[in-house]
C-alpha cells in the first residue's frame, strides 16, 4: 500500500466508511465478447403509470395531465 492509499483509508472524505451504506453502486457490467461494432449504454428510465420516458420534462408533463384529469373528475363527481 502506498501512501496515497492510506490516506484516503484514515481520511474523513474516504470512502471505506460510507461504500457499504447503501449509497450508490456500480452499473452492472456490459457482456463479454459483444461482437464489433455493438455498442451498450445504460439509460435513465421515469416511469408514470404505464408509460417510460427517458425525459424527465416529458415525465413531469404526464403526470402533471394525471393530475388535471383526476381534479377534473373530483369536480365532476362532487357537481353530480
Amino acid at each position: 500500500m502506498n501512501i496515497e492509499q492510506d490516506s484516503l483509508r484514515s481520511s474523513p472524505f474516504g470512502t471505506n466508511e460510507w461504500e457499504n451504506e447503501g449509497g450508490s453502486t456500480a452499473p452492472p457490467p456490459v457482456p463479454d465478447g459483444m461482437p464489433k461494432g455493438v455498442s451498450a449504454r445504460w439509460v435513465l428510465e421515469y416511469r408514470v403509470g404505464d408509460y417510460r420516458y427517458t425525459s424527465l420534462a416529458d415525465a413531469k408533463s404526464e403526470q402533471q395531465r394525471r393530475n388535471r384529469m383526476a381534479d377534473k373528475a373530483k369536480a365532476e363527481a362532487r357537481s353530480s
